[in-house]
């Protein structure tokens, strides 16, 4: 017959054995189902954020920019990011190492502007894949959140991916939070502008020096300098081969430098006051103005604030192209005026 103290040892073992024989149970089981759980997670989410689409894909397309709205950098901010050699666009990426998100990195694969960015990430050897996705709607964008992660065969790993999902959708959540707030204090524009290439052609204009403190007298002469540059060319049977524009090469509070121009081709035969001129073209901020030349000063305004508010530098002279002839369109409210500033990257 056992003691009592050895029948309460053999029901201590006999407990600690069912036990034991309950966990690996429920681990078994547990591990079966996670073979039939899904390999792959993915998740959306859609969100209004009230800016431009040109504003929130800056914020996509130029990894520099995720620290302002990323839901993994804030919950981490021991972390360091190492940037590659290119930070914007397709082929920008950056590492990351930190002590809540572990490492990984991130490399742009697909920049469509104003539309779509996509993404690669490695989560430690995970693949993963990020797609941001925008619509624009009058003055707000819509914008898309998709990552799609690949939980590989593991059933442990498969299991995480439920608590993932969780985590991701509260992670788009912040960040669409987040794209509002940045965006709200950015400067809006009234006017349309892009950063485009414009192509090189030639040109003949007349320079003339003018007051920029006196806008009746900068048209007044502008106006005389194109009579004159029509009434020659015409006489010498010269085509002009695109619209008239204005060239400023120099410019100080106290006066400026006027080429009144326009394109020609390069064999052209001038007058012998006139020589052809090349124009190189390049990277340069366009904004389209429509009304009268005496508010085009507004339009300057805005694009020289734009310019560097998008990461650019002035890199030369504007220019001002005249879409609309004053002497067949009387009514000022209709005149198209394409103002240029040559810029390039900071």
């Amino acid at each position: 017959m056992q003691s009592g103290a050895g029948w309460q040892l053999q029901t201590f073992f006999e407990m600690i054995r069912k036990i034991v024989l309950a966990l690996v149970a429920v681990v078994v089981v547990l591990a079966f189902i996670g073979f039939f759980l899904p390999r792959e997670v993915s998740v959306t989410q859609k969100g209004m954020v009230h800016a431009p689409a040109d504003y929130v894909f800056d914020d996509f397309n130029n990894l520099k920019n995720w620290q302002s709205w990323n839901y993994w950098n804030a919950q981490d901010p021991a972390m360091t990011v190492t940037y590659g050699d290119v930070v914007e666009g397709v082929g920008a990426a950056y590492a990351w190492n930190g002590t809540v998100n572990g490492s990984g990195t991130i490399r742009i694969t697909e920049s469509k502007p104003d539309e779509r960015v996509t993404t690669a990430i490695d989560f430690g050897g995970n693949a993963a894949k990020g797609i941001y996705s925008l619509v624009s709607w009058g003055d707000s964008t819509q914008v898309t959140m998709t990552l799609t992660a690949d939980l590989g065969s593991n059933p442990i790993g498969r299991w995480i991916g439920i608590f993932m999902q969780m985590e991701i959708d509260k992670a788009f959540t912040y960040s669409l939070e987040k794209l509002e707030h940045t965006n709200a204090s950015k400067p809006r524009f009234s006017i349309p502008i892009a950063v485009i290439e414009t192509a090189g052609f030639s040109y003949t204009g007349i320079r003339q020096s003018m007051n920029p403190k006196d806008p009746d007298a900068i048209g007044a002469q502008t106006s005389g300098m194109f009579r004159k540059l029509f009434t020659d060319l015409q006489r010498a049977h010269v085509e002009m081969a695109g619209p008239p524009f204005c060239l400023y090469p120099r410019f100080t509070p106290e006066a400026m430098d006027v080429v009144c121009a326009v394109p020609v081709v390069p064999t052209a035969k001038l007058p012998a006051a006139y020589t052809i001129e090349p124009f190189a073209g390049g990277l340069a901020a366009r904004a389209i103005h429509v009304g009268s030349y005496r508010a085009l000063q507004s339009t300057h305004d805005q694009l020289i604030k734009y310019i560097p508010f998008k990461g650019y530098t002035e890199a030369g002279p504007p220019w001002e192209v005249y879409l609309t002839d004053p002497d067949l369109e009387k009514d000022t409210a209709k005149w198209v005026t394409e103002v240029y500033y040559p810029v390039r990257k900071r």
